[in-house]
């Protein structure tokens, strides 16, 4: 894999530059405090300033002492010079409340994990287990087309951009997989539950031939 090498759609090179922990988690609280600003400001809303949204983010982590000074926001500063260590619990906190993973998932890739969003199935509870079956398929197809494209570019010998974009197309290939491993799962749920019909997973015996003896 090149260094540029994708986690979740995100892009490791994205924060080469940074060494320190508290480093990303500013960069990515940053880049929050920009898009909730842009996002204010064409919804018509009042400007707010990058304290008055940290004050938000840090009571809405349980910092401060309240509404009244800027301690919430003082807290997060603190988080993001270094000054105070993150607890896991603070992370996910901050994490959930700005819809952003990135400061969490760097972390883990730094341990050598890949981390990768769980799949989202939406109104899978509604599906029967048919339905589920030629999901199940398509995403294995799409997935082996997937990696035909990857072994064709690695086997080309491609450039290192060329590898850089086809990167992509790992990651998708990975979330098909997950997604696949899912429905798996949930097919073999609706399948142990009692009064389900599982008939349609039985595949047909072949015949065994018997060879004739010479």
């Amino acid at each position: 894999m090149s260094k540029i090498f994708l986690f979740s759609g995100v892009h490791v090179n994205k924060f080469e530059n940074y060494k320190n922990a508290y480093e990303i988690l500013d960069a990515v609280i940053d880049e929050w405090c920009d898009r909730e600003r842009e996002r204010r400001r064409q919804e018509g809303l009042p400007p707010i300033s990058k304290l008055e949204l940290k004050n938000e983010l840090g009571r809405a982590a349980g910092l401060g002492n309240g509404d009244a000074d800027n301690s919430a926001g003082k807290g997060i500063y603190r988080y993001c010079s270094g000054e105070t260590p993150i607890t896991v619990d603070k992370a996910m906190q901050i994490c959930h409340y700005i819809k952003s993973y990135e400061f969490i998932q760097w972390m883990g890739y730094q341990t050598g994990m890949l981390m990768t969003h769980r799949s989202i199935i939406e109104n899978l509870d509604g599906i029967n287990e048919e339905d589920i079956l030629s999901e199940i398929v398509k995403c294995l197809k799409d997935t082996t087309k997937f990696v035909e494209t990857l072994s064709s570019t690695y086997q080309s010998k491609a450039s290192f951009d060329a590898i850089r974009i086809i990167e992509d197309v790992f990651m998708r290939a990975i979330l098909q997989m997950e997604k696949t491993r899912l429905m798996l799962k949930k097919l073999v749920e609706m399948m142990l539950e009692p009064g389900t019909q599982v008939s349609f997973w039985l595949m047909p015996e072949k015949k065994k031939k018997n060879k004739k003896r010479e």
